[in-house]
């Protein structure tokens, strides 16, 4: 959903943080000391996969476990969440 407001709002074909909704812009305001944990240092590729997946392993350790925070901080539905950890391959358990 935010990739397609991104999209709406970008004319310059390449999206930029200002075209992302305001919960992710703060979140890239987080970000922007540097990648959390466990992400490639400097310019290296990541897939969307990738992007998705850490950011919800980082919300799940932000809110110890809590499918429901989760969902509500990502902006998506908790049986949409719950989709992607299980398309991912995430224990939220293991997160927490």
């Amino acid at each position: 959903n935010a990739v397609e407001h991104a999209s709406v709002l970008c004319r310059a074909g390449l999206i930029q943080i200002e075209h992302l909704p305001e919960r992710l812009r703060a979140l890239a305001g987080d970000l922007s000391s540097g990648p959390p944990e466990g992400w490639p240092d400097g310019g290296e590729a990541r897939t969307l996969e990738e992007i998705e997946a850490r950011a919800i392993l980082e919300a799940l350790k932000r809110h110890g476990g809590k499918k429901l925070a989760v969902a509500r901080e990502l902006g998506i539905n908790k049986t949409t969440l719950w989709r992607k950890l299980k398309r991912l391959g995430i224990d939220p358990g293991a997160a927490s």
